[in-house]
């Protein structure tokens, strides 16, 4: 949106040089992108809310993600047992019969739809695409990430 009038976008080159001209506010363009993002998530969402095997991937992943974070994180000592070993019996115990911890909570709440955080977003130019040799299903991608003097080119394989 310019000075209240609505502009539609057809490739993204123009998007582009608007948006490097000023002439396009990031506040017009966060909402539209996080919009049309959802858009094309969701037969991801739907794809690992339905299907038995992206279920149980998912729920791997998820716990996955939960023992990295819980690793991550620096042990909490009490403060009262530091010197548990010293004389006596070296600090060995019956233990008071207490329950091991659950396990580690969820990283994120994938329920949520507008959880994104655990997702990569970049936003490139497709220059190349062409059958990988070695597969039927597959196409190997150039892409440019970034603009100006910070792009990089990668090459990419999907199906």
């Amino acid at each position: 949106t310019t000075e209240g009038t609505n502009k539609v976008y057809t490739d993204f080159k123009t998007l582009q040089a608007d948006y490097l001209a000023g002439l396009l506010h990031p506040g017009d363009v966060k909402p539209a992108l996080a919009r049309d993002i959802n858009v094309l998530l969701d037969s991801v969402r739907t794809h690992f809310t339905t299907d038995p095997t992206a279920i149980k991937l998912l729920a791997t992943m998820k716990q996955y993600m939960a023992e990295r974070k819980a690793a991550s994180q620096p042990k909490k000592s009490k403060g009262k047992n530091k010197n548990k070993n010293k004389g006596g019996k070296g600090g060995k115990g019956k233990g008071g019969g207490k329950k091991a911890p659950a396990g580690p909570k969820p990283v994120f709440d994938v329920s949520d739809s507008n959880v994104i955080t655990c997702l990569d977003i970049r936003v490139g130019e497709i220059l190349n695409c062409k059958a990988h040799p070695g597969a039927d299903t597959l196409y190997v991608e150039d892409i440019e990430i970034g603009a100006g003097g910070t792009s990089e080119i990668r090459t990419v394989c999907s199906g």
